[in-house]
C-alpha cells in the first residue's frame, strides 16, 4: 500500500506536483522512513546555503525534503541526477550562437540528420 505524506498543504502548484511526485513515487510498504533516519553534515559558502534555502523557501519544500530528494536521485540515476561535466569553449559558443539565433537552421530533423552524415 503506498502512502501519500505532504508536508505543506499551502505551497504553490509547480512545487506540489514535484513534492507529490517525489512522495508517491518513493513511499513503499517498508517501515515508516521517518522511524529509521541517519544524520548527514555538508558545509556549504554562507552565500550558497542562503541562495538554495531562500528558493525552497519560495516553493514550499523543507531543506530536509530537498536532501532526501537529492539522495533519492541519486540512487535512480546510480550517480548524480544531472549532467557533470563542464562544457568546452567550443560547446559555449555554441550554446551562446543558438541562444542569439545564429547558425543552421532546418525544417525537421531528417534534414538536419542528412547535413550531419547521420
Amino acid at each position: 500500500m503506498t502512502r501519500y505524506w505532504f508536508t505543506n498543504a499551502n505551497i504553490d502548484n509547480s512545487a506540489w506536483k514535484l513534492y507529490y511526485h517525489f512522495k508517491c513515487i518513493n513511499n513503499s510498504d517498508e517501515a515508516d522512513s521517518m522511524t529509521k533516519s541517519g544524520m548527514t553534515h555538508s558545509r556549504q559558502t554562507l552565500d550558497v546555503k542562503e541562495k538554495a534555502e531562500a528558493i525552497l523557501i519560495e516553493v514550499g519544500i523543507p531543506l530536509t525534503s530537498a536532501y532526501d530528494l537529492f539522495y533519492r536521485q541519486i540512487i535512480a540515476h546510480h550517480g548524480l541526477p544531472f549532467d557533470d561535466r563542464i562544457p568546452t569553449k567550443e560547446t559555449i559558443q555554441a550554446m551562446q550562437d543558438a541562444r542569439k539565433g545564429k547558425g543552421k537552421r532546418y525544417d525537421s530533423v531528417a534534414s538536419m540528420f542528412q547535413d550531419l552524415g547521420i
